[in-house]
């Protein structure tokens, strides 16, 4: 009984191997003989490469682009990796073993680029957020919304009491802060010496948190550039 279950469970790995290599072998075809839309300076990019970057862009940042803006992109993430390959391959080397392997498999070469400038810029973002955002820089960006109307309660979100805007309100903006910096989600004010929740589901706030971190990331932007082209920037 065990052995047939051993050689069962073998049989699907074998399939599940074959399938994710037939998936990545079917998207590396489509690349090969998509029609391509750039050719400068060694940089080659296919109608099938920007349809997946617009893929991945609007999954991860919940925005879209312009055609012209994707192609921008992809041509500056092509260069930014290709010349770091060049001038820091140990950074490189150690960026791609951080990647888990199972994991490399399940992805193509366009989501594999894609995430690795992410993670580099992510270094810059994080350092900042970790040692340099401050209150002001929250205020900076809750500032930016037109309103920031959020639902209160006295029972943990039970009950919602009312809706209210928040986006001037000091104390909301504290807790907020300190709840961002401690990653808890622990949101109370204190209204005409009542406390109250406020309720901010899990997506509301990982919006909030992704706005956040990409408004940091646009801050740390010329650090990010300097690390990339050092003299040259």
């Amino acid at each position: 009984m065990l052995e047939n279950i051993i050689i069962f469970l073998k049989i699907k790995m074998i399939r599940i191997v074959f399938f994710n290599f037939l998936i990545i072998f079917t998207i590396k075809i489509n690349l090969l003989y998509s029609n391509i839309i750039y050719e400068k300076n060694e940089i080659i990019i296919t109608e099938f490469e920007v349809n997946e970057y617009t893929r991945l862009y609007k999954n991860f940042y919940n925005f879209e682009l312009s055609e012209n803006q994707i192609l921008k992109n992809l041509v500056l993430q092509k260069n930014i990796l290709k010349k770091l390959e060049k001038d820091n391959p140990r950074f490189i080397n150690n960026l791609n073993n951080s990647f888990d392997s199972n994991y490399l498999k399940s992805i193509n070469d366009i989501e594999f680029d894609f995430i690795r400038l992410i993670k580099i810029k992510n270094e810059f973002t994080l350092e900042y957020f970790d040692n340099e955002f401050d209150i002001s820089d929250l205020k900076i960006f809750f500032d930016s919304f037109d309103k920031l109307e959020l639902p209160i309660s006295e029972n943990n979100c039970l009950i919602i009491e009312k809706i209210i805007n928040l986006k001037n309100n000091e104390e909301f903006i504290e807790n907020f802060f300190i709840n961002l910096k401690n990653n808890t989600k622990n949101f109370k004010i204190m209204i005409n010496n009542k406390s109250y929740n406020v309720c901010i589901n899990e997506k509301l706030f990982s919006d909030i948190e992704k706005t956040i971190f990409i408004k940091i990331e646009e801050k740390t932007k010329s650090r990010f550039e300097r690390f990339i082209y050092g003299n040259e920037y």
